[in-house]
C-alpha cells in the first residue's frame, strides 16, 4: 500500500472515531431534535370531569391556637390519556400545564 492510500485510510479511521464519539456524547440530543416525540392527549369526560370533595389543610397558625385548619371544597378531576402515535417514540417525562376556568368565565 502506498503512502497516499495509507493516509486516506488513517483519515477515514480518525473521522470514524470522532463520529462515534459525537454520537455517543450527543446522539440523544440529535435524536430528540430530529425525531421529537409526538404527544397527543385525550380527556376522559371533558365536559364535566369527575366531581369530588377535596379536604384543604392549612398549616397551624398562631391565630388559630396552633391548630391546623381544614375545610372541604368542591373539586373536579380530569383524567388525561396519552394516545400513542404510530412510528413515534413514546413521551416518558411529561408535564402538562393548563388553566382552569369557572363556567361562564372568558379567556384572557
Amino acid at each position: 500500500m502506498n503512502g497516499f492510500w495509507k493516509g486516506v485510510l488513517h483519515t477515514l479511521t480518525a473521522l470514524g472515531t470522532v463520529g462515534a464519539v459525537v454520537v455517543a456524547l450527543w446522539g440523544d440530543y440529535f435524536k430528540s431534535k430530529l425525531f421529537p416525540p409526538k404527544l397527543e392527549l385525550k380527556v376522559l369526560n371533558a365536559t364535566r370531569g369527575q366531581r369530588t370533595k377535596e379536604t384543604l389543610r392549612v398549616r397551624a397558625l398562631p391565630e388559630f391556637a396552633g391548630q391546623p385548619v381544614t375545610r372541604e371544597e368542591d373539586a373536579v378531576y380530569f383524567y388525561l390519556f396519552q394516545i400513542p402515535s404510530a412510528g413515534m417514540p413514546q413521551a416518558r417525562s411529561r408535564s402538562i400545564c393548563f388553566r382552569l376556568r369557572s363556567p361562564g368565565q372568558t379567556a384572557n
